[in-house]
Order: structure tokens, then sequence, then C-alpha cells
């Protein structure tokens, strides 16, 4: 059956950890187009981060962002998708944080979900306090009974004790959301434990867009590099990794180069010829 969908991670996928797209991955997107292939990039950036690095008139159709959560056409910046966790899940996820003694931000809703309320614990972690200042004044420091009635997502940064155990135990404990494993884009080693509604999702997203333009789960091309795309290169019909991708993933899909290599360009080529 013909592909028609083709969908890659931003960050160390399609584009390098600065953000930046080389020429033979941008020309590499335009042919998809022209081989009538709709184009989606599903990022874990929120909105405001992917459009400091995603210009208006990229070549590309739609951005799943914030690790599914949400879905915009990017010609027209209409936001088609939005989840969000409700109290009763907050409050959850808050109780299990801090029972784990986690370093944690609370995003608001989509839209402004660069905003987040921080909570730390006051222990040494790095990766933490670098995220707090790279967002700025967005970041505010959480207290007691100000968390909001809606929210996108908790996000965890664990320090490096805590690693792979912690993060175990809190997929164990959230069972009725989707807790997501990712590496930190800051210092690409700190575990990051990110938690939201069960449909927020890159592969249930991608589902839902696929469905409505029409197309099976095997028409659509997938790759990505890491954690966060496990369930988005198991839902799809075909998928690739790029060389750079954590060894877990290598194991289970086809390999192309590195993302300095042009992997994605690698990729879209065995596809169209």
């Amino acid at each position: 059956m013909a592909n028609k969908i083709f969908i890659t991670d931003f960050d160390g996928t399609l584009a390098t950890h600065d953000g930046l797209v080389s020429q033979k991955n941008r020309e590499a997107l335009k042919r998809l187009s022209k081989n009538g292939i709709v184009r989606v990039i599903a990022t874990g950036r929120n909105l405001y981060s992917a459009r400091k690095v995603i210009s208006s008139d990229f070549p590309v159709d739609y951005v799943i962002f914030t690790t599914g959560a949400g879905l915009i056409h990017w010609p027209t910046q209409n936001i088609l998708v939005s989840h969000h966790m409700d109290q009763s899940s907050i409050d959850e996820t808050f109780e299990c944080f801090k029972e784990n003694f986690i370093d944690f931000m609370v995003h608001e809703p989509i839209p402004n979900n660069h905003f987040f309320q921080f909570f730390a614990t006051g222990l040494e972690n790095l990766d933490f306090e670098f995220r707090k200042q790279h967002y700025g004044s967005y970041s505010k420091m959480g207290l007691s009974g100000t968390l909001p009635k809606l929210a996108t997502q908790f996000l965890g940064v664990l320090r490096p004790e805590q690693s792979e155990r912690v993060y175990s135990v809190i997929k164990d404990s959230l069972r009725s959301l989707n807790v997501v494993r990712a590496t930190s884009p800051f210092d690409h080693q700190s575990i990051w434990v990110e938690v939201f509604s069960k449909r927020a999702a890159k592969d249930l997203t991608s589902q839902y867009l696929a469905e409505k333009l029409g197309f099976s789960r095997l028409e659509t091309v997938a790759i990505g590099n890491d954690y966060n795309d496990e369930g988005l290169l198991n839902w799809s019909g075909k998928s690739f990794v790029v060389e750079n991708a954590i060894d877990k993933l290598k194991s289970q899909f086809e390999s192309v180069a590195h993302v300095d290599q042009d992997g994605f360009a690698q990729a879209v080529n065995r596809v169209l010829n």
C-alpha cells in the first residue's frame, strides 16, 4: 500500500540538537510533498518552543507537539487537538511526585503550556535548574494550593541517583495516565519523566490525524531516536531510527544514517525509491 503520511521526530532526528535542519533534510521534506505525502513533525517541544525553531513557512503540514498533547495545522496555525489532565489526575500525580522526592514542573493548558510552576526538593539537580533558567519569566515557584484545575503535563527531572528505579515506580503508580520517559535536550543524559492524560501520546495523536485524513496505519511511515518515540514507531506501518538513536530502538527498527549525516533524507529516499 502506498505511503501517505511521513511522521518525524524533530530534535535528534530531523534536526540536530541545536534545532537546525540541514538543507538536504529540507529538500527531502519538499520531495515528500511533491509525491503527495503528508509531512508531520511529532515533537516533545511545546508550541512556544517549536515556533522558535520551526518557521511559519517551514515545509511541513502538521506538527504534533508536547509529545502528542497537541496537534496543529502548521500553515494556518489552527490547533486541532489539545489534551489536558483533569483535577483528579493532577492531584494524583502531584502526590506521587512528592512522595518520590522528584523535582518537577506543572505546565498550564495548551496553548500556554510553556508557562509552569516548579516544585523543588532542594537537592542538587543541575538539569532541573537549567530548565528553570531557560524558561525564565515563564516559570514560577509553586506553592501549596496553587495547582491549576487543568494542566497539560507534569515534567519531572530525575537526579542521577534516581534513574530507572524511580521512573519504573512512577509508571507503575500512575497506570491511568500516560507516563513517558525522555532524555533531557539540555544535558542529553538526565532522565525526564513526563506525565500526560492517557490520550496524549505521539502514536494516538498520529492515529487521530491519519484517520481524519482517511488513511490507515499501514499507510504511515515514522522515524525517531529516543524513548518518547517508541510508541509511535511501534504503531506506524513502516519505521526507521537514526544512527544516533538509543540502543533499544536500534535493536527493533531499521536504521539510517546519523542525524548529522542526514539520516532523515536517507529514510525518505528509501521510501520514495
